[in-house]
């Protein structure tokens, strides 16, 4: 075990490249489900629970179903063994994840909050950015470290995107041997 976190190329390389994956990732992932989870939790929206069934069941889809057609699409547009892809394919593993437990918070933030600051003058984008999410900061925390543990130990899609250059901790971890 020591031997493996003395390894100068696991350290510096595998580690680095685990963290910015995991940060890009959940970034884009608590960006893009803010706006979602506020819009299913705040708007009326028609087939509101269409969607949110349409949510939980992409999140119990196997990742090995979308892992080999991603492949192809990333070959197509060079993103193999790149950043990018695998921080993409991470942000849309963890989306439902996080857009379902965003929702859940701002559903407890009562909504004639959000009718008293419209009757202020306020829009919709600045009751979001000023009362809802300095409301939820420990949601959005939740939400990001949640993202981040699971880009870190993801495994499947960092092994078919992450080929040569671009190796996540698990992986790299997976292809020591033990020597007696």
């Amino acid at each position: 075990f020591f031997e493996v976190l003395n390894s100068h190329l696991f350290l510096t390389s595998r580690i680095i490249d685990s963290l910015i994956i995991a940060t890009g990732s959940s970034s884009i992932t608590l960006l893009i489900s803010i706006y979602a989870s506020y819009s299913l939790s705040r708007l009326n929206i028609k087939l509101r629970s269409f969607l949110i069934f349409s949510i939980i069941s992409s999140r119990m889809m196997p990742l090995i179903s979308i892992a080999i057609p991603i492949y192809f699409i990333y070959e197509k547009v060079n993103l193999i063994d790149s950043y990018l892809g695998i921080i993409l394919v991470h942000a849309f593993i963890n989306l439902p994840l996080a857009i379902l437990l965003l929702k859940s918070f701002f559903d407890e933030i009562p909504k004639q909050i959000d009718e008293n600051a419209f009757l202020d003058g306020a829009n919709r984008i600045e009751i979001l950015h000023k009362i809802i999410l300095p409301s939820t900061v420990g949601g959005l925390s939740v939400t990001f470290i949640l993202s981040f543990i699971f880009s870190w130990t993801e495994f499947i899609c960092a092994l078919m995107i992450g080929q040569m250059n671009i190796k996540t901790v698990p992986v790299q971890a997976s292809i020591l041997k033990t020597i007696p």
